[in-house]
């Protein structure tokens, strides 16, 4: 069964193309390959019969799906999943994937922030989000997904927007070189088609406002000050190469910080063109890799849950 909360949100044009690129190696999205880590170490083995479990910002389902895959099939079906995303943007087809291996799948218009104290999750994750709020509603996202959340539930993010996202390989540089001639192609192509006066204030924008790029161990004390513990950190690869930026180019959040005041038709154009100069004075194609590194974090709330069998006593 499916429900969907009413609740007001504004939707705006947005495109989740990225979101869709799959890596040939693994058949997995690009964006989610980092976390088979939490699959390989078994996170998610433990998980109680009829839990619930929360996918906060889960933009178009596919994390949800990908984070129920780790999950043993005997549990899953019990499971209510819930889906916290202000856009609402989740086709038919994923819902019904989900609906398959469940009980039953809620969809709620509602913000990270005030999503994460609604629901008393036994599983709650975060992909691909954190680094879109800012640190003082993090900080207190973090409250209430402590608050709300049960002992012994478990929490899991991943973010490639780190401030150590390059990684350390033979062909780290290369990764630099390209990010940074491509930023310059934007700049140029940029004054070329706009008006001086907007010119002008992107200019101004683009020296005060900085891609925002998380520090991890920040971020790790941010969940450790809420009152949850750590049980992995780990910088994973995500294998991204060019195609994966000439998609990323249609999302609104990458649009608003790479090229700010700017319609964002035309900002998407411009990163097109200015990629496209990048690859020619590059020599690049668009399979050429250029890998990210990727946060990923396991965290659980301390205690010991109800129901627990800890040596011959039972914990109720």
């Amino acid at each position: 069964m499916t429900i969907e909360a009413d609740r007001v949100a504004q939707t705006p044009d947005l495109s989740y193309k990225f979101s869709e690129q799959i890596d040939v190696s693994t058949g997995l999205p690009v964006g989610l390959v980092p976390l088979e880590i939490v699959r390989r170490k078994s996170y998610l083995n433990n998980i109680r019969p009829n839990a619930i479990y929360h996918d906060i910002g889960g933009g178009t389902g596919a994390s949800a799906r990908y984070i129920l895959s780790m999950i043993p099939a005997d549990v899953k079906e019990g499971m209510r999943v819930i889906i916290s995303e202000p856009y609402n943007y989740i086709p038919h087809t994923v819902r019904q994937e989900i609906v398959k291996e469940v009980d039953e799948l809620v969809i709620i218009k509602s913000a990270a922030v005030s999503s994460a104290g609604l629901i008393e999750a036994d599983v709650s994750s975060l992909i691909n989000m954190v680094h879109l709020i800012p640190k003082g509603d993090r900080v207190e996202m973090w409250k209430r997904l402590f608050d709300a959340s049960p002992i012994g539930s478990v929490g899991i993010v991943s973010t490639t927007f780190i401030t150590d996202w390059i990684p350390e390989e033979l062909h780290a540089n290369r990764v630099a070189y390209f990010f940074q001639a491509w930023m310059m192609q934007i700049a140029r192509r940029a004054k070329e088609v706009l008006s001086d006066e907007v010119f002008a204030e992107f200019r101004a924008r683009k020296k005060t406002e900085k891609l925002s790029l998380l520090d991890s161990n920040g971020l790790i004390q941010e969940i450790i000050g809420a009152g949850f513990e750590i049980e992995h950190k780990s910088n994973e690869t995500m294998p991204c190469n060019v195609e994966s930026y000439d998609l990323i180019r249609y999302d609104k959040e990458w649009i608003d910080f790479i090229t700010p005041v700017i319609e964002p038709a035309q900002a998407c154009e411009i990163q097109g063109y200015a990629l496209q100069k990048t690859m020619k004075e590059k020599d690049l194609t668009l399979e050429d890799r250029m890998p990210r590194n990727t946060l990923v974090l396991v965290f659980r709330k301390p205690g010991i849950p109800k129901n627990y069998v800890y040596g011959s006593t039972l914990v109720v």
